[in-house]
């Protein structure tokens, strides 16, 4: 149910694309690769939805010879709010929060035992970033953020049936936006 609340969060950004200025998509680097959805609906206001994945399955032979595998499974939905400021010419700085929900899931397959976690994430980090364009449509820029995140889930692991905690932590990210 949270992951369509994400991806309708996402689509909303999108749509108002209709009526936006600038409508653009990009790339972010944190940690991983993600893809952006920068939509200007104002002068100084930006919503940008962003979508980030990864599945990853290794599998490999221990010291005797017993086949192991563990996979990881992680998708990410979020959205910024942002309010725009022009710093120069070519660059703009942003600010606002970016609200985020994770879906993390691991398995790991060993001497006939499969242990499975699930854990849901949701995150809020106020953002402060700036973009250069280098020309009129494309922008290279940086941000940083301070995130909390809250997590609940699951787990057959012997040492814990149900995961919940939460965290604070520095985010930065590097990205490239093309704007039509």
């Amino acid at each position: 149910m949270r992951t369509y609340a994400a991806v309708g969060i996402v689509l909303l950004g999108s749509a108002l694309g209709a009526r936006a200025q600038e409508v653009g998509i990009g790339m972010n680097w944190r940690g991983g690769p993600g893809i952006l959805i920068p939509v200007k609906v104002r002068e100084n206001l930006m919503l940008e939805g962003s979508i980030a994945f990864s599945d990853n399955t290794y599998t490999y032979k221990d010291v005797l010879a017993n086949t192991q595998e563990n996979s990881t499974k992680e998708t990410s939905f979020g959205v910024g709010v942002f309010w725009l400021k022009p710093t120069g010419d070519s660059t703009r700085a942003y600010i606002g929060p970016r609200i985020a929900y994770n879906q993390y899931k691991t398995s790991d397959e060993s001497y006939g035992t499969k242990l499975e976690s699930k854990t849901n994430t949701w995150s809020i980090a106020p953002t402060l970033g700036i973009e250069y364009f280098p020309v009129k449509n494309v922008s290279i820029g940086g941000e940083v953020g301070l995130s909390y995140a809250h997590a609940t889930g699951s787990s057959s692991f012997a040492y814990a049936d149900l995961v919940k905690g939460h965290s604070v932590s520095t985010t930065s990210s590097v990205m490239i936006r093309y704007y039509f």
